[in-house]
Protein backbone atom coordinates (compact mmCIF):
# COMPACT_ATOMS: atom_id res chain seq x y z
CA UNK A 1 0.00 0.00 0.00
CA UNK A 2 2.88 2.45 1.11
CA UNK A 3 4.78 1.87 -2.83
CA UNK A 4 1.48 2.38 -4.25
CA UNK A 5 1.16 5.76 -2.63
CA UNK A 6 4.31 6.69 -3.11
CA UNK A 7 3.58 5.64 -7.01
CA UNK A 8 0.51 7.55 -6.91
CA UNK A 9 2.20 11.07 -5.52
CA UNK A 10 5.26 10.52 -8.43
CA UNK A 11 2.69 10.31 -11.30
CA UNK A 12 0.88 13.89 -10.01
CA UNK A 13 4.07 14.91 -9.32
CA UNK A 14 7.03 13.75 -11.39
CA UNK A 15 10.08 15.85 -9.93
CA UNK A 16 9.23 13.31 -6.33
CA UNK A 17 10.72 10.41 -8.39
CA UNK A 18 14.44 11.14 -7.61
CA UNK A 19 13.21 11.66 -4.10
CA UNK A 20 12.05 8.44 -3.94
CA UNK A 21 14.80 6.93 -6.48
CA UNK A 22 16.61 4.66 -3.94
CA UNK A 23 13.60 2.86 -1.70
CA UNK A 24 11.99 2.22 -5.52
CA UNK A 25 14.91 0.45 -6.32
CA UNK A 26 15.09 -1.77 -3.24
CA UNK A 27 11.29 -2.64 -3.89
CA UNK A 28 12.31 -4.38 -6.93
CA UNK A 29 14.24 -6.96 -5.03
CA UNK A 30 11.13 -7.24 -2.15
CA UNK A 31 10.04 -10.13 -1.37
CA UNK A 32 6.62 -9.37 -2.07
CA UNK A 33 5.52 -10.39 -5.65
CA UNK A 34 2.66 -7.63 -5.52
CA UNK A 35 5.24 -4.93 -4.13
CA UNK A 36 8.32 -5.52 -6.91
CA UNK A 37 5.13 -5.66 -9.76
CA UNK A 38 4.52 -2.03 -8.61
CA UNK A 39 7.56 -0.73 -8.36
CA UNK A 40 8.56 -2.15 -11.88
CA UNK A 41 4.92 0.24 -12.79
CA UNK A 42 6.25 3.14 -11.23
CA UNK A 43 9.45 3.14 -13.06
CA UNK A 44 7.51 1.84 -16.36
CA UNK A 45 5.60 5.59 -15.83
CA UNK A 46 8.13 7.60 -14.56
CA UNK A 47 10.66 6.79 -17.84
CA UNK A 48 7.79 7.04 -20.09
CA UNK A 49 6.70 10.49 -19.29
CA UNK A 50 10.57 11.16 -19.09
CA UNK A 51 12.83 8.89 -20.42
CA UNK A 52 16.10 11.71 -19.65
CA UNK A 53 15.27 10.60 -15.77
CA UNK A 54 18.26 10.98 -14.28
CA UNK A 55 17.77 7.61 -12.39
CA UNK A 56 16.82 5.43 -15.70
CA UNK A 57 20.06 3.46 -15.99
CA UNK A 58 19.89 2.33 -12.37
CA UNK A 59 16.35 1.22 -12.95
CA UNK A 60 16.39 -0.14 -16.21
CA UNK A 61 19.26 -2.43 -14.92
CA UNK A 62 17.83 -3.60 -11.92
CA UNK A 63 14.25 -4.65 -14.24
CA UNK A 64 16.01 -6.47 -16.44
CA UNK A 65 18.44 -7.99 -13.76
CA UNK A 66 15.16 -9.06 -12.14
CA UNK A 67 13.82 -10.69 -15.73
CA UNK A 68 16.60 -12.14 -16.39
CA UNK A 69 16.85 -14.49 -13.24
CA UNK A 70 15.39 -17.23 -13.32
CA UNK A 71 13.72 -17.59 -9.99
CA UNK A 72 11.73 -14.59 -10.27
CA UNK A 73 8.26 -15.14 -10.80
CA UNK A 74 6.66 -15.75 -13.97
CA UNK A 75 3.99 -12.61 -13.56
CA UNK A 76 6.52 -10.46 -12.51
CA UNK A 77 9.06 -11.67 -15.30
CA UNK A 78 6.27 -11.02 -17.74
CA UNK A 79 5.41 -7.40 -16.50
CA UNK A 80 9.32 -6.32 -16.72
CA UNK A 81 9.27 -7.50 -20.67
CA UNK A 82 5.99 -5.46 -21.23
CA UNK A 83 7.68 -2.17 -19.63
CA UNK A 84 10.73 -2.76 -22.17
CA UNK A 85 8.24 -3.31 -24.90
CA UNK A 86 6.17 -0.16 -23.58
CA UNK A 87 9.42 1.70 -23.28
CA UNK A 88 11.77 0.75 -26.06
CA UNK A 89 9.43 -0.77 -28.77
CA UNK A 90 6.24 0.24 -28.88
CA UNK A 91 5.38 3.20 -31.20
CA UNK A 92 2.64 4.83 -29.05
CA UNK A 93 5.80 5.88 -27.01
CA UNK A 94 6.77 7.77 -29.60
CA UNK A 95 4.00 10.31 -29.04
CA UNK A 96 5.78 11.36 -25.53
CA UNK A 97 8.78 13.32 -25.54
CA UNK A 98 10.95 13.96 -22.39
CA UNK A 99 8.29 15.99 -20.10
CA UNK A 100 5.21 13.97 -21.49
CA UNK A 101 4.42 16.09 -24.38
CA UNK A 102 4.26 15.24 -27.64
CA UNK A 103 8.02 15.19 -29.33
CA UNK A 104 9.12 17.60 -31.31
CA UNK A 105 12.04 17.37 -33.58
CA UNK A 106 14.74 20.01 -33.22
CA UNK A 107 16.71 21.68 -36.19
CA UNK A 108 19.91 19.27 -36.40
CA UNK A 109 18.10 16.28 -35.04
CA UNK A 110 16.38 13.77 -36.43
CA UNK A 111 12.95 14.41 -38.25
CA UNK A 112 10.08 12.42 -37.03
CA UNK A 113 8.91 11.92 -33.10
CA UNK A 114 9.50 8.09 -34.09
CA UNK A 115 13.23 9.22 -34.52
CA UNK A 116 13.41 11.72 -32.03
CA UNK A 117 11.80 8.56 -29.56
CA UNK A 118 14.54 5.88 -30.74
CA UNK A 119 17.29 8.42 -30.15
CA UNK A 120 16.30 8.72 -26.57
CA UNK A 121 15.68 4.70 -26.24
CA UNK A 122 19.38 4.47 -27.46
CA UNK A 123 20.87 6.52 -25.44
CA UNK A 124 18.84 4.51 -22.92
CA UNK A 125 20.12 1.31 -24.25
CA UNK A 126 23.90 1.95 -24.41
CA UNK A 127 23.95 3.29 -20.48
CA UNK A 128 22.52 0.05 -19.63
CA UNK A 129 25.38 -1.62 -21.47
CA UNK A 130 27.95 0.26 -20.31
CA UNK A 131 26.98 0.42 -16.83
CA UNK A 132 26.49 -3.69 -16.98
CA UNK A 133 30.14 -4.42 -18.73
CA UNK A 134 28.45 -6.75 -21.07
CA UNK A 135 25.44 -6.77 -23.66
CA UNK A 136 24.41 -10.12 -22.73
CA UNK A 137 21.26 -9.36 -20.85
CA UNK A 138 20.10 -6.75 -23.07
CA UNK A 139 20.93 -9.74 -26.03
CA UNK A 140 18.67 -11.79 -24.51
CA UNK A 141 15.96 -8.94 -23.73
CA UNK A 142 15.89 -7.94 -27.11
CA UNK A 143 15.98 -11.38 -29.18
CA UNK A 144 12.79 -12.10 -26.53
CA UNK A 145 11.05 -9.41 -27.50
CA UNK A 146 11.31 -9.93 -31.02
CA UNK A 147 11.12 -13.71 -31.71
CA UNK A 148 9.88 -15.02 -27.90
CA UNK A 149 10.70 -16.16 -24.76
CA UNK A 150 10.33 -19.40 -24.74
CA UNK A 151 7.42 -19.24 -22.26
CA UNK A 152 5.17 -21.65 -24.36
CA UNK A 153 2.19 -21.13 -26.17
CA UNK A 154 -0.97 -20.51 -24.30
CA UNK A 155 -4.07 -18.59 -24.27
CA UNK A 156 -3.66 -14.86 -24.16
CA UNK A 157 -0.08 -14.34 -23.03
CA UNK A 158 1.13 -16.23 -26.15
CA UNK A 159 -1.23 -13.53 -28.54
CA UNK A 160 0.30 -11.04 -26.48
CA UNK A 161 4.02 -12.12 -26.86
CA UNK A 162 3.38 -12.25 -30.63
CA UNK A 163 2.21 -8.36 -30.61
CA UNK A 164 5.00 -6.96 -28.77
CA UNK A 165 7.17 -9.41 -31.31
CA UNK A 166 5.73 -7.49 -34.12
CA UNK A 167 5.48 -4.19 -32.88
CA UNK A 168 8.99 -4.47 -31.26
CA UNK A 169 10.20 -5.80 -34.80
CA UNK A 170 8.87 -2.32 -36.55
CA UNK A 171 11.44 -0.43 -34.62
CA UNK A 172 14.68 -2.19 -34.83
CA UNK A 173 15.81 0.11 -38.13
CA UNK A 174 15.18 2.90 -36.54
CA UNK A 175 17.17 1.88 -33.63
CA UNK A 176 19.96 0.53 -35.22
CA UNK A 177 19.85 4.32 -37.66
CA UNK A 178 20.00 6.18 -33.98
CA UNK A 179 22.85 3.83 -32.57
CA UNK A 180 24.88 4.82 -35.51
CA UNK A 181 23.55 8.53 -35.02
CA UNK A 182 25.20 8.26 -31.37
CA UNK A 183 28.31 6.44 -32.46
CA UNK A 184 29.37 9.57 -35.24
CA UNK A 185 28.15 11.90 -32.60
CA UNK A 186 30.91 10.04 -29.89
CA UNK A 187 33.55 10.53 -32.56
CA UNK A 188 32.72 14.25 -33.13
CA UNK A 189 32.83 15.17 -29.79
CA UNK A 190 35.28 12.99 -27.89
CA UNK A 191 37.86 14.20 -26.23
CA UNK A 192 40.10 11.45 -26.20
CA UNK A 193 40.38 10.56 -22.53
CA UNK A 194 40.81 7.43 -20.63
CA UNK A 195 37.00 6.19 -20.12
CA UNK A 196 35.91 7.11 -24.04
CA UNK A 197 36.92 3.50 -24.73
CA UNK A 198 34.10 2.12 -22.43
CA UNK A 199 31.58 4.64 -23.97
CA UNK A 200 32.69 3.58 -27.41
CA UNK A 201 32.60 -0.20 -26.41
CA UNK A 202 29.39 0.07 -25.04
CA UNK A 203 28.12 1.67 -28.38
CA UNK A 204 29.55 -0.91 -30.42
CA UNK A 205 28.03 -3.58 -28.51
CA UNK A 206 24.46 -2.52 -28.27
CA UNK A 207 24.74 -1.85 -31.84
CA UNK A 208 25.85 -5.56 -32.01
CA UNK A 209 23.16 -6.77 -30.27
CA UNK A 210 20.75 -5.79 -32.98
CA UNK A 211 23.30 -6.95 -35.54
CA UNK A 212 22.53 -10.16 -34.27
CA UNK A 213 19.02 -10.37 -34.44
CA UNK A 214 18.62 -8.66 -38.12
CA UNK A 215 22.69 -8.35 -39.23
CA UNK A 216 21.04 -6.96 -42.78
CA UNK A 217 19.88 -3.73 -40.63
CA UNK A 218 24.05 -3.26 -40.42
CA UNK A 219 24.92 -3.26 -44.17
CA UNK A 220 23.91 0.24 -44.95
CA UNK A 221 26.45 1.08 -42.00
CA UNK A 222 29.41 -0.76 -43.05
CA UNK A 223 31.63 1.86 -44.29
CA UNK A 224 31.27 3.38 -40.31
CA UNK A 225 32.36 0.05 -38.65
CA UNK A 226 35.67 -1.32 -41.04
CA UNK A 227 37.71 1.49 -39.64
CA UNK A 228 37.56 0.70 -36.58
CA UNK A 229 39.18 -2.86 -37.64
CA UNK A 230 42.66 -1.04 -37.26
CA UNK A 231 43.31 -1.22 -33.69
CA UNK A 232 44.40 2.30 -33.43
CA UNK A 233 41.06 4.06 -32.52
CA UNK A 234 42.77 5.83 -29.27
CA UNK A 235 41.36 3.95 -26.61
CA UNK A 236 44.47 1.55 -25.75
CA UNK A 237 42.70 -1.27 -23.27
CA UNK A 238 39.52 -1.36 -24.83
CA UNK A 239 41.30 -2.11 -28.05
CA UNK A 240 40.43 -6.10 -28.26
CA UNK A 241 37.13 -5.44 -27.53
CA UNK A 242 35.93 -2.54 -29.95
CA UNK A 243 37.69 -5.05 -32.96
CA UNK A 244 36.01 -8.22 -31.34
CA UNK A 245 32.53 -6.06 -31.25
CA UNK A 246 33.27 -4.91 -35.04
CA UNK A 247 34.79 -8.33 -36.64
CA UNK A 248 31.41 -10.37 -35.46
CA UNK A 249 28.52 -7.48 -36.60
CA UNK A 250 31.15 -7.88 -40.29
CA UNK A 251 30.74 -11.45 -40.15
CA UNK A 252 26.64 -11.48 -39.11
CA UNK A 253 26.45 -8.70 -41.92
CA UNK A 254 28.45 -11.02 -44.65
CA UNK A 255 25.89 -13.06 -46.16
CA UNK A 256 23.80 -9.92 -46.61
CA UNK A 257 26.17 -8.40 -48.99
CA UNK A 258 25.52 -8.17 -52.74
CA UNK A 259 29.04 -9.26 -54.55
CA UNK A 260 29.30 -5.86 -55.16
CA UNK A 261 29.28 -4.74 -52.05
CA UNK A 262 31.60 -8.03 -51.35
CA UNK A 263 34.13 -7.26 -53.98
CA UNK A 264 34.36 -3.56 -52.79
CA UNK A 265 34.91 -4.47 -49.31
CA UNK A 266 37.49 -7.52 -49.64
CA UNK A 267 39.65 -5.91 -52.45
CA UNK A 268 40.06 -2.54 -50.21
CA UNK A 269 42.12 -3.08 -46.74
CA UNK A 270 39.31 -5.31 -45.01
CA UNK A 271 41.21 -8.56 -45.54
CA UNK A 272 44.19 -7.46 -44.49
CA UNK A 273 43.05 -5.51 -41.24
CA UNK A 274 41.24 -8.82 -39.69
CA UNK A 275 44.40 -10.98 -40.71
CA UNK A 276 46.40 -8.21 -39.01
CA UNK A 277 44.16 -8.25 -35.32
CA UNK A 278 45.17 -12.11 -34.70
CA UNK A 279 48.61 -10.87 -34.39
CA UNK A 280 47.78 -8.07 -32.54
CA UNK A 281 44.98 -9.43 -29.61
CA UNK A 282 43.65 -11.96 -27.47
CA UNK A 283 42.30 -14.56 -28.48
CA UNK A 284 38.33 -13.22 -28.47
CA UNK A 285 39.03 -10.51 -31.04
CA UNK A 286 41.24 -13.69 -33.02
CA UNK A 287 38.04 -15.88 -32.81
CA UNK A 288 35.91 -12.93 -34.02
CA UNK A 289 38.54 -11.62 -36.95
CA UNK A 290 38.78 -15.30 -38.06
CA UNK A 291 34.93 -15.71 -38.40
CA UNK A 292 34.75 -12.97 -40.12
CA UNK A 293 37.66 -13.81 -42.58
CA UNK A 294 36.24 -17.30 -43.30
CA UNK A 295 32.38 -15.83 -43.97
CA UNK A 296 33.74 -13.64 -46.51
CA UNK A 297 36.14 -16.68 -47.82
CA UNK A 298 32.92 -18.65 -47.99
CA UNK A 299 30.14 -15.96 -49.59
CA UNK A 300 28.23 -17.35 -52.12
CA UNK A 301 29.49 -14.50 -54.73
CA UNK A 302 33.68 -14.76 -53.71
CA UNK A 303 35.52 -16.15 -55.97
CA UNK A 304 37.30 -19.68 -55.88
CA UNK A 305 40.85 -17.76 -55.68
CA UNK A 306 39.78 -14.66 -53.69
CA UNK A 307 42.27 -12.37 -51.75
CA UNK A 308 40.20 -13.33 -48.30
CA UNK A 309 40.44 -17.05 -48.97
CA UNK A 310 44.24 -16.51 -49.76
CA UNK A 311 44.95 -14.46 -46.32
CA UNK A 312 41.89 -17.44 -44.60
CA UNK A 313 44.65 -20.14 -46.09
CA UNK A 314 47.68 -18.58 -45.18
CA UNK A 315 46.77 -17.72 -41.78
CA UNK A 316 45.79 -21.47 -41.13
CA UNK A 317 48.98 -22.48 -41.94
CA UNK A 318 50.75 -20.13 -39.25
CA UNK A 319 48.47 -20.71 -36.44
Amino acid sequence: AAVSLVGDYIIQSPNLAAAFHAPLLERIVDKGISVRKRAVRIFRDVLLSNPTYEGRVAACHAMMQRAADRKEDDGVRDLIHETFHTLWFNSKAFDMGTTGSPAKSKPGQMGTKAELYCKEVSAQMVEVVRVSGSNEVLSTLVKGLLFGFAEGDKDKKNVERKKRQEDSHSQCKLLVKALIELLLSFEDTREHKEDDGKQLVAILATLGVFAQTFPELVVPHVDTLVPYLKGDNGVKRYEAAVVSQVSSMISGASSHFGSGELNRLTSGELPTDLVNICYKFPSEAVTSAVEALAKLANHPDAASDSIQEKKLLKLATQF
